[in-house]
């Protein structure tokens, strides 16, 4: 998902470091 820049993708990679954080 990280490979493929998109708006939504975006989000979900934030959402994604919250949660290891």
């Amino acid at each position: 998902m990280k490979e493929v820049h998109g708006g939504i993708n975006i989000m979900d990679i934030i959402l994604m470091d919250k949660d290891y954080q």
